[in-house]
């Protein structure tokens, strides 16, 4: 059952990553939208209440860190989970309490859809 009323944000700067993410959700998310850098991520988050972002931390010319600050700094609630192929383990200990879950890459596809569904319904 496809679900439209949640409202879902995918950061992603790899084209494949975004139809594969696409792919996994849709089935039953409806309501998705996808960007490839912060820039255009944070316009939407300026007009956009979203349920949900799913962040690639590293992205080509962008630092996905940048949106867990925003998000900090506008005191949004929005949960953000976060995928990632390699990150330090500084980095996990400055933010894992900013980001309600962590999905590595290469990942399975029900991994992503449990973690976005535990981010959006809060049952982390």
């Amino acid at each position: 059952m496809i679900n439209n009323t949640h409202k879902i944000l995918i950061i992603d700067d790899d084209p494949d990553i975004r139809i594969l993410v696409k792919k996994i959700l849709s089935h039953h998310y409806e309501n998705l939208e996808f960007t490839d850098n912060t820039h255009s991520a944070l316009e939407l988050l300026e007009n956009t209440k979203y349920d949900c972002i799913v962040l690639d931390i590293q992205l080509n010319e962008d630092n996905g860190a940048t949106i867990l600050s925003y998000r900090d700094e506008k005191n949004l609630e929005t949960p953000i989970v976060v995928m990632s192929q390699y990150l330090t383990d500084i980095f996990m200990e400055s933010y894992k309490s900013k980001f309600s879950g962590f999905v590595p890459k290469p990942f399975k596809g029900q991994k992503l859809l449990d973690a976005v569904h535990a981010a959006i319904t809060g049952t982390n």
